[in-house]
């Protein structure tokens, strides 16, 4: 089993145990707003990358066959503002 470590400041652990480098405020708002436009994700769109945005993100990523990692990557970011449109 891994140790147990807490992410350094500015990184965020994704769903898929993988150290992301955290995103800015403004970024996870308009995936926020995206998932919400698609049904995905009740709100809040407050920036905030928590459990309830990573399980929407990961859901949005299993439908699209993009790694489920829970967090806004740039290829998942792509694919989901089109995915708006």
């Amino acid at each position: 089993s891994r140790p147990s470590t807490t992410p350094a400041a500015g990184v965020v652990e994704g769903l898929d145990g993988i150290p992301y480098e955290a995103y800015r405020p403004s970024v996870v708002r308009d995936v926020q707003q995206a998932l919400e436009h698609d049904g995905l994700y009740p709100g809040p769109a407050d920036g905030f990358l928590g459990k309830p945005t990573m399980e929407a993100l990961a859901r949005f990523q299993e439908t699209h066959d993009l790694a489920p990692s829970g967090v806004p990557t740039p290829r998942t970011r792509g694919t989901l503002l089109r995915s708006e449109g």
